[in-house]
């Protein structure tokens, strides 16, 4: 390159940096594009070179890149970049550093960033869903402060974590087109993660069970998510693409459902029971919660569909659900963990054990003599934060839930209403999607604690985000 090119080069990169403030959100994703495909070019190449040592240990360098690039971006990018993240949660490069950590970092450094820059002062707009989950938050640290000081220091770091993710994507959904960038956000990512963990078991957990079924857990070193908390992630990965998106035709749509395979093969290796479970009821929540249509015709075509997918379930799937009450069986083990988190709840009702000491205290609990007592978290969000924090910390939990669950019906209600008006079909579908992928989380935690769980708050933000947008709008 000439000098004077290089000088053309430079005055034109400074013209588009002085204009990038400026520019609408809408055309920054289109800029973006080249640059994140030009990004991901170097990730499948540093994987590449680098796998004679470690393939995990390649993917630093990209994923610090890419923060790098996520903080160009505006805060609509930097959101979907976010969610997409999420499942790599658990991956970890080398030791200790997870790989999301720095997708996490530029995430939020772009998001705030181009807020302040904007002038935009939405975000600081707190209302009561916003109180519950910072009470909800601050009241958990304080807890761990009080009841074991020696852990404040990490949940202090969970929970900053956690609010984040909330309000970014809450401060992030303001029309239909932002809610359906986040659903194909977050739907890629899980797809990804399945896909991975399906191509190259040897990096995920596996245990066998019964009917020579191998029970796949997230890719990764750290041993943190656990198979039961992966699949509640590829539950709502499975439905998201399906029940959100309008217009089958659009590229986006069909790869995000052409993903969702990747998701559904997953989770059916899985063998979580629960996960299965939810994925039946989000979409006969789904026949109902619909805002078109009569709703007998498609609560029928969705039980015929729960039946024919449950009979191309795999044997060693269908043995699982059919020792579901014999004894030893995992709903025997869980049984007696609620029943040991309600006895530990009852010796301490006002504050509980401490987060994060379910399993230390369990055994205690267990009546004397059962052949089921397990060293094992709760199992239940809301039997693990009774016994961890109480009736008070139980009752913030119960509200932050109630109050979005309750949000989420009110506007498929009014969706109701509105739905012979094609502009709010798309509005109509995100909204009722979302809710759906809500709800089939909610009824995992039913069967595992995911209180701590970064979709938790994700789902959660993108539900009043959604909440937040159309009330602006008088929807």
């Amino acid at each position: 390159m000439t000098v004077a090119g290089a000088q053309s080069l430079a005055l034109r990169l400074q013209s588009r940096a002085r204009t990038w403030p400026e520019m609408a959100p809408e055309a920054r994703p289109r800029l973006l594009l080249g640059g994140l495909t030009a990004l991901a070019t170097v990730l499948a190449a540093a994987w590449v070179v680098h796998a004679s040592r470690s393939t995990l240990d390649a993917l630093g360098p990209a994923a610090a890149a890419l923060g790098l690039v996520v903080m160009l971006a505006g805060r609509q990018v930097a959101a979907c970049v976010m969610l997409a993240s999420l499942p790599f949660a658990e991956i970890s490069i080398g030791t200790d550093t997870s790989l999301v950590r720095y997708v996490l970092i530029g995430a939020f450094g772009a998001w705030f960033a181009d807020a302040i820059l904007r002038g935009a002062d939405d975000w600081l707009r707190f209302d009561g869903t916003d109180a519950l989950v910072a009470v909800w938050a601050v009241g958990s640290i304080v807890s761990a402060a009080f009841l074991d000081p020696s852990q404040v220091g990490s949940f202090t770091v969970t929970y900053l974590n956690l609010v984040l993710v909330y309000f970014v994507t809450s401060r992030s959904v303001r029309n239909a087109d932002q809610a359906r960038a986040a659903v194909l956000a977050l739907s890629v990512g899980v797809a990804a993660i399945g896909l991975l963990t399906l191509a190259d078991p040897g990096l995920a957990s596996g245990v066998t069970v019964t009917g020579d079924v191998v029970r796949l857990g997230p890719i990764g070193t750290t041993g943190a998510a656990g198979i039961n908390r992966f699949a509640a992630w590829l539950a709502v990965g499975a439905v998201l693409p399906w029940l959100a998106l309008r217009e089958p035709r659009r590229i986006s749509t069909l790869a995000a459902r052409a993903g969702s395979l990747f998701s559904v093969a997953a989770l059916v290796a899985t063998a979580s029971k629960g996960a299965l479970i939810a994925v039946g009821a989000g979409l006969l929540a789904y026949a109902l919660l619909v805002p078109r249509g009569a709703r007998l015709p498609r609560l029928v075509l969705t039980l015929m569909l729960l039946a024919g997918g449950w009979l191309a379930l795999p044997a060693g799937v269908h043995q699982r659900f059919a020792a579901f009450l014999q004894p030893g069986s995992d709903a025997y083990s869980r049984f007696a963990l609620w029943d040991a988190g309600w006895r530990m709840f009852l010796a301490h009702p006002l504050t509980g054990v401490g987060l994060g000491n379910f399993q230390m205290y369990a055994s205690a609990y267990f009546p004397q003599g059962t052949i089921y007592a397990q060293d094992q978290a709760s199992h239940n969000i809301i039997v693990g934060a009774l016994a961890e924090t109480g009736i008070v910390g139980a009752a913030v939990l119960i509200a932050m839930i109630g109050a979005l669950v309750g949000q989420g019906l009110s506007m498929v209600r009014a969706d109701r209403v509105l739905a012979g008006r094609r502009a709010d079909l798309a509005m109509a579908q995100v909204t009722a999607g979302l809710m759906t992928g809500y709800l089939v989380f909610l009824i995992v935690s039913m069967s595992v604690d995911l209180q701590r769980d970064r979709f938790f708050v994700a789902l959660a933000g993108l539900v009043h985000g959604l909440y937040r947008a159309r009330a602006h709008a008088g929807r």
